[in-house]
């Protein structure tokens, strides 16, 4: 960025520092001093992930878990989450074939 500004200036420029305001979903509002890590509540993993999200029945979750490939409504990356919310699996879907990226136990 200050190298184009200077750019577009015609000038030189530098950053004398640099604040993250965001990654991916989560904002400052959710960020926690590295001092505070171990009491900071947790975000759920399934945040992080920039997909649609999913929710299963117990069973499909069961059998996804194990393996099994769910039928999922359209082509794209989905995550797949259990009844109480918790992370089953990344899968991803091409022409109607759906494809398990990631599976948590």
């Amino acid at each position: 960025f200050a190298r184009d500004l200077g750019g577009a200036l015609g000038t030189g420029a530098f950053l004398s520092g640099l604040v993250r305001t965001r990654a991916g979903a989560f904002g400052l509002e959710q960020a926690a001093a590295l001092e505070d890590l171990p009491d900071a509540p947790q975000q759920p993993l399934a945040a992080a992930l920039p997909y649609s999200s999913v929710t299963l029945g117990a069973e499909s979750a069961l059998r996804v878990r194990q393996g099994q490939r769910p039928a999922l409504p359209e082509d794209g990356r989905f995550v797949l989450l259990d009844p109480a919310g918790e992370l089953v699996a990344v899968a991803e879907v091409t022409n109607g074939r759906t494809r398990l990226l990631r599976v948590w136990a």
